[in-house]
């Protein structure tokens, strides 16, 4: 492309011209030739490098296969990532569109959701709000309809759909999203159990307490019967839950529901030793000391005082 009397050339078409570089070197050329041309760059920096971008993909397609072009530009989209947000997303926006086209028909693609993840996550870097919500808002439908989604890489992607809709104060959209993919999770994985979490945060962000509680105790009752009272997902909510009533005034509410947990554990095993230490520190600040002592008792009738843990009751 000669670069003879080009700055004379309208902006509009200077653009489109630079748009026209088939690779990044030659774009780089054109732009040492004149500061004119430099400052038409830079005022659509973003759409420029995305068109060339695109461009040189494209001519590599031919020689060899889209996973093996990505990752061959791995290492180059990350330094410039660490350089220029701005260009970092202009290259993952160039790339999108083939990753894209896999899930729109219905290919699995881990690969895919790994690359939307670190879009949004750029477009965040690049405090571009508009656009990260704009492509949350466009791909969070392929994400949750894909096939064996959990099995694929969506949780990531979904995860980041949701920071961004509780930064651009969505707040209904962030709780429909994340009560969709927690009803979806089998409560013994793992994932459920965070979910419920980050659900529980969303309220308390929102200012909804009494939900708060509701779905707190939904979720102890079925950790309750799935796993046990006495397991490790049921108690770490049967906690939760207490910490939320004594966060909200409810001090009797705390106590009691704390002595009904306490009541379901087994009374030779490390849990209920720490209930019962806990329950004991919460009678002794509302000085109910006799109940307080009622309670040592019980711990003491199954153990003695050489048992493991006993003492902290004392």
């Amino acid at each position: 492309m000669a670069a003879t009397n080009l700055h004379t050339l309208d902006n509009d078409i200077l653009h489109e011209l630079l748009t026209l570089c088939h690779d990044l070197n030659t774009l780089y050329s054109l732009l040492l030739t004149h500061p004119i041309i430099y400052q038409a760059f830079r005022a659509r920096r973003r759409l420029i490098l995305r068109h060339v971008f695109a461009r040189q993909i494209r001519v590599q397609l031919l020689s060899i296969p889209a996973d093996a072009v990505i990752d061959a530009n791995e290492d180059f989209v990350v330094r410039i990532e660490r350089a220029n947000p701005i260009d970092a997303v202009a290259f993952r926006e160039a790339v999108w569109p083939i990753l894209e086209r896999r899930l729109f028909r219905g290919v699995p693609s881990k690969l895919s959701w790994k690359w939307a993840t670190a879009l949004l996550t750029i477009y965040r870097k690049a405090e571009l709000r508009e656009d990260a919500l704009s492509f949350a808002k466009r791909t969070i439908g392929l994400a949750l309809n894909t096939v064996q989604w959990r099995q694929h890489g969506t949780l990531p992607f979904i995860r980041a759909v949701g920071r961004i809709y509780m930064a651009a104060h969505l707040f209904q959209e962030t709780l429909s999203l994340q009560e969709t993919v927690h009803g979806r999770l089998k409560p013994l994985s793992i994932e459920h159990s965070s979910w419920g979490k980050e659900l529980v945060a969303t309220l308390q962000h929102i200012g909804d307490p009494a939900r708060v509680l509701r779905f707190q105790l939904t979720c102890w009752e079925l950790y309750k019967e799935v796993a046990g009272s006495n397991s490790p997902v049921a108690l770490d909510w049967a906690r939760g839950i207490v910490r939320e009533y004594q966060a909200q005034g409810k001090i009797d509410d705390a106590l009691r529901f704390h002595q009904e947990v306490r009541m379901l554990l087994d009374p030779t095993t490390a849990p209920y030793i720490a209930w019962s230490r806990q329950l004991i520190n919460m009678l002794q600040q509302r000085k109910q000391d006799a109940e307080a002592l009622v309670a040592t008792e019980q711990v003491w009738r199954h153990l003695n005082p050489e048992t493991k843990g006993y003492r902290a009751c004392m």
